[in-house]
């Protein structure tokens, strides 16, 4: 049983820079559960809100190290930046390894404006193109499945436009085990995140990043580092050190289970079945407001109860 913390924000993801304390500061957050989903896109736009102007990479400072702060710091060293990461916990100790992940925007705000809704939309398909590659060359962890989802249209429907996803249809009966039931079908991309964080990390260490261990809990201390440049990826933090109430934590459970060669995915709603190398991972849960990280064994049960009755167990 496991259990993280969705860092949330309502209105739209934080992906813009401003001036304080004497330094460009970059912020990337407010992913939701979709950290994964949108990482390398919001990553590269972050990266090239450092250089606006036409200064010289130099020394950045990345604060966090989901995710977000890693495909960023990824992104800057690859510009030529000099990066140090300060975060309490790294990679495969954080909320983004606990889940398998897809390709798929959920939980997540899309944008007030039309032009904010756009550029969401943008930062989906840089991320695609990316991790399109990384399945192509291997070793990433990245793999497309087939995605059975049963019941009616129920997720944005913007997500199916514009070719983001190109081979969705209708189906009567569901390919799987449990009771008959129409549904949908399309093509998923599917991130196995330890791998994906562990080959992640690797990159980084090549390339010279350095990581200090340091948990931000004020304005202040950012204001004390000795890069000029700060790139804030600190989700959940952000609440916090920059006063940002937009904010908003939202619980989540998994299950993982011993590991079975499935090569679908099932995905309704928040029950969810991913195939990692590690654990067969059955979700969820999605508790908004809820910051507290301990596991709650009777949430569990009722995952593990909604499985069973979704495969006729």
């Amino acid at each position: 049983m496991r259990c993280g913390i969705r860092p949330h924000r309502r209105g739209r993801v934080r992906v813009e820079r401003e001036s304080a304390f004497g330094k460009a500061v970059v912020h990337n957050y407010g992913h939701g559960g979709a950290g994964v989903t949108l990482s390398w896109g919001t990553a590269a736009a972050a990266a090239g809100l450092a250089t606006v102007g036409g200064a010289p990479a130099g020394d950045v400072a990345v604060l966090g190290a989901g995710v977000a702060g890693l495909t960023t710091a990824h992104e800057l060293a690859r510009d030529g930046w000099k990066v140090r990461v300060y975060a309490r916990e790294v990679a495969l100790a954080t909320t983004s390894a606990l889940a398998g992940a897809l390709w798929l925007p959920t939980g997540v705000c899309w944008g007030e404006t039309e032009d904010e809704r756009r550029r969401f939309l943008g930062w989906l398909a840089v991320a695609k193109t990316r991790f399109l590659e990384q399945m192509r060359c291997g070793g990433w962890g990245v793999r497309e499945l087939p995605l059975w989802e049963p019941g009616s249209d129920w997720q944005d429907p913007r997500f199916f436009r514009d070719g983001i996803v190109t081979d969705r249809r209708e189906v009567d009966r569901l390919p799987i085990h449990g009771p008959p039931r129409a549904g949908l079908f399309w093509t998923a991309i599917f991130i196995d995140t330890p791998v994906f964080l562990s080959r992640l990390m690797g990159e980084l260490r090549g390339a010279g990043v350095e990581f200090v261990e340091r948990s931000m809990t004020s304005a202040g201390e950012v204001a004390d580092l000795p890069e000029p440049v700060v790139v804030n990826c600190l989700g959940l933090g952000a609440r916090v050190v920059w006063g940002d109430d937009a904010m908003v934590p939202v619980r989540g459970h998994l299950v993982h289970v011993r590991p079975q060669a499935l090569n679908y995915i099932y995905h309704g709603n928040y029950t969810y079945m991913f195939p990692r190398e590690s654990a067969l991972v059955l979700g969820g849960s999605y508790e908004e407001g809820v910051d507290d990280p301990r596991v709650d064994e009777a949430v569990c049960r009722r995952i593990l109860a909604k499985h069973r009755a979704a495969h006729g167990l």
